[in-house]
């Protein structure tokens, strides 16, 4: 992770509760903005230039925190309202939704969006950022209101059924999961966020998960090794965030509902409108179905990063790159013109306020 550097700004947040009637539940939104571009005495939030963030299971609106602060990426707050938006039942510590509660699906969540910018009073387009189910979810938002939105990040973004084998381990974590967070659920969710490796540092440190959980692998247990990696200490962190922060009753529920999502993927040439960054990590278990994905998109608006060596945790273990790819996207749309990179100035001698000709010579990444 890049070193923090001072805000010429302070940022402020609030949280306000928006409650669907239809859908008789609640979202949670965390609304952070730079407190000097509040005109002078004036109380509303700025409203008019957002970014609406939607997390994957396993997670809420604090899976995008690290990211935003890095060094390279703090600049977006500059003239730009960042809402994060946690699906019902997914925020820290929450209560459990109504037994019998039937969680919305995919696309009524994606239509929900509709509502939830409605009652924030949002009249400007936004750009979402979307992480798997988030992902998935604003593709939804975006092909039901296509002149909302003026574009999406999309971070390992499947639009087809979910396979197979996937659904059988999804169902027997959602089987288990009214109980608490468990060993089978860690595993299921350290695939899902973390990918698969070939790494025996990285086994071993799954082994151990388990072994502390009270699994079979405990009679055979894992040799003590070299201190753990970062991406290690990633996983570590999320574990114990999972044990202590998520309702476990209810990210089987939002589980649930993204298991038994509808595909969308013959839809997206004609339906998604709108310009996208597709994202995804050359080693990531979801990789093939990101490239499916990408394949059916209209190429004209569709710039597809598959980043070298990368598996699912992007954000975590290669923001360098993915927040460069993201500053020079959002600066189309006129939302980071006046940014200015600092990690990577020195060696690639880059800047965001660059010309809209040389940020076009930057889309190498787009399909051919």
């Amino acid at each position: 992770m890049g070193e923090g550097r001072t805000l010429p700004f302070q940022l402020q947040e609030v949280e306000k509760k928006i409650y669907h009637e239809e859908l008789e539940c609640t979202f949670t939104c965390h609304i952070k903005y730079a407190e000097s571009y509040l005109a002078k005495g004036e109380k509303r939030l700025p409203l008019d230039k957002a970014i609406i963030t939607i997390h994957d299971i396993g997670a809420n609106h604090t899976q995008f925190h690290g990211f935003l602060q890095h060094s390279d990426m703090r600049c977006i707050y500059r003239g730009i309202t960042v809402i994060h938006i946690t699906m019902p039942g997914q925020e820290e510590e929450g209560d459990d939704l109504p037994k019998g509660f039937k969680y919305p699906s995919m696309l009524q969540l994606g239509e929900a969006i509709g509502v939830v910018l409605d009652k924030l009073e949002i009249k400007g387009d936004i750009v979402g950022f979307g992480v798997g189910a988030g992902a998935n979810i604003l593709c939804r938002f975006a092909m039901a209101f296509p002149n909302r939105v003026l574009g999406l990040i999309l971070l390992e973004c499947t639009a087809d059924n979910v396979g197979l084998l996937e659904w059988a381990e999804d169902k027997r974590v959602v089987a288990t999961l009214h109980k608490g967070i468990n060993a089978s659920a860690e595993k299921y969710l350290l695939w899902h966020h973390f990918g698969s490796t070939k790494s025996s540092k990285t086994m071993t440190k799954v082994k151990g998960f388990l072994t502390k959980m009270g699994s079979q692998s405990a009679m055979n247990p894992p040799t003590p090794a070299e201190p753990p990696s970062i991406r290690e200490q990633e996983m570590d962190i999320y574990i114990e965030y999972l044990r202590t922060q998520m309702n476990s009753n209810n990210l089987g529920l939002f589980i649930e509902s993204y298991m038994h999502r509808v595909s969308f993927i013959n839809k997206l040439k004609d339906e998604l409108n709108v310009d996208t960054l597709l994202v995804t990590g050359s080693k990531s278990p979801h990789n093939r179905r990101v490239e499916e994905m990408a394949q059916h998109m209209d190429k004209g608006k569709t710039t597809f990063l598959n980043i070298t060596g990368a598996s699912t945790d992007v954000m975590e273990m290669y923001p360098d790159r993915l927040a460069e790819s993201i500053l020079y996207f959002v600066q189309g749309f006129g939302l980071a013109a006046s940014q200015r990179r600092g990690s990577l100035q020195a060696n690639r001698k880059l800047s965001l306020c660059s010309t809209m000709m040389e940020a076009d010579a930057y889309q190498t990444a787009a399909l051919p």
